[in-house]
């Protein structure tokens, strides 16, 4: 849930931060190995075995994509939330400790109903409305768009004039990493 303002909002979210999505499952023998050496039960409980049963994993929920990127149609809707009548919140927060499994696929926390807002028959002609954006998206795995990694933590990217810090081609790739950001000696490249 995000409260948005009036103007340009930018939202950034972790896909573990989602509702009813889960990490991978544990290996028996790194399961094993931590049951071997925890000292409290509940903690394995809550860290590792949280959920697994219930959620959807969060490996499927983007595919991996293509060295030069795969095209997708991403669609957005912005709605207003309509809480259900006393529902804890707290339930979805991943860092409580007091409840050992809550099912979080179980917790509903707003009055549409589920599917929404597909639930209901399409009408071509009042279909695009202010509050819904289609847009072109680039879906890439990162570790296969990119040539190396330098000691500074940098991607060095595949056809990027690094002088002019422009692309070379149009079919440049893109990262989240920004070419201006200062390194970690406080040294910008052009500093050099």
């Amino acid at each position: 849930m995000y409260k948005l303002t009036n103007g340009r909002n930018t939202i950034v979210r972790n896909s573990y931060d989602m509702h009813n999505l889960v990490r991978d499952r544990m290996m028996t023998r790194y399961l094993m190995k931590k049951v071997e050496s925890i000292t409290d039960m509940r903690d394995l409980l809550v860290k590792d075995l949280r959920n697994y049963h219930t959620g959807f994993p969060t490996r499927l929920l983007l595919p991996k994509g293509f060295v030069g990127g795969m095209d997708c149609l991403m669609y957005v809707i912005v709605t207003p939330l309509r809480l259900v009548n006393n529902v804890d919140i707290n339930v979805l927060d991943m860092n409580r400790k007091d409840i050992v499994r809550d099912f979080r696929s179980t917790v509903l926390l707003d009055k549409m109903p589920l599917g929404f807002p597909f639930d209901r028959r399409i009408d071509v002609g009042n279909f695009f409305t202010p509050n819904m954006k289609f847009t072109d998206v680039k879906i890439f795995h990162k570790k296969m768009t990119c040539d190396m990694k330098t000691r500074w933590n940098r991607w060095v990217l595949k056809d990027y004039n690094m002088v002019d810090r422009t692309p070379m081609d149009s079919d440049t790739y893109f990262v989240d990493t920004d070419l201006n950001m200062k390194m970690d000696r406080n040294v910008n490249l052009t500093d050099m």
